[in-house]
């Protein structure tokens, strides 16, 4: 990945360190990476992994503050790169309630139609996507937070959607609390897309935990359930498209 800002670098590094029980590869699924991305990030750090045995734990580990911040800035980077038309991504307004703008290659504006804008978000990325068509994240009292839905767009596809906070496992629990979607209001229509093998690290329930944006989010809705498949759906971490 190019344009990682240092700070993600770092707190990607920590969680492999403190999760001396997984591999790289499922660390880089879980924070929607490449693992070969993360093994470099991990050595030139100078940083070991124990097998066998808990890493030593940072003596201040991050707070849930913390863990969100590094997530959302990942999301930003991410966002960053799908605006780049050097990179031959599409652009996408920095405030979704500002007016949708296409400063993007010569012609893109007169080929746009503005009628049939959908969004796309695999693994993190989904919880971007779930805003935009609707979503919403529950705070600790389980009041439902800002509303980001755009009304340019029209549809959407969620490979695969993280489901709901209630069910997380500890760890996740911990440094990850922003993990409660709210999907009663994602009302735009919208395809999501599960592997019948996707087993998270954040989550007791199993491959099922991904459906929960079809099943509790109003209609219309449809959901792709790919046999055999897990996190990444055969290659789409890391992948230029």
């Amino acid at each position: 990945m190019k344009n990682c800002p240092p700070q993600f670098k770092a707190d990607a590094v920590a969680l492999c360190q403190s999760r001396p029980e997984a591999t790289i590869r499922q660390v880089a699924a879980d924070l929607g990476i490449n693992p070969e991305t993360l093994r470099h990030w991990v050595r030139a750090a100078g940083a070991s992994r124990s097998r066998g045995r808990r890493a030593e734990v940072p003596a201040e580990p991050p707070t849930p503050v913390e863990a969100k911040n590094a997530a959302l800035r990942k999301k930003v980077r991410e966002l960053e790169e799908a605006r780049d038309p050097a990179q031959g991504g599409e652009v996408f307004p920095r405030d979704p309630r500002q007016p949708w703008r296409h400063p993007g290659p010569a012609g893109l504006e007169t080929r746009v139609d503005r009628e049939r804008i959908a969004v796309v978000g695999h693994s993190w990325g989904t919880q971007t996507a779930g805003a935009i068509l609707g979503a919403r994240v529950l705070d600790a009292d389980g009041v439902p937070g800002e509303d980001f839905s755009h009304s340019a767009v029209s549809a959407g596809t969620l490979i695969p959607a993280t489901g709901t906070g209630d069910t997380l496992t500890p760890f996740a629990a911990e440094n990850l609390p922003f993990l409660k979607p709210d999907f009663s209001t994602m009302a735009t229509p919208a395809l999501v897309i599960a592997g019948s093998k996707d087993q998270s690290q954040l989550t007791n329930r199993g491959p099922e935990w991904f459906t929960d944006a079809y099943h509790l989010s109003p209609a219309p809705k449809s959901l792709l359930t790919i046999a055999e498949a897990e996190h990444t759906m055969g290659g789409i971490v890391g992948r230029v498209t």
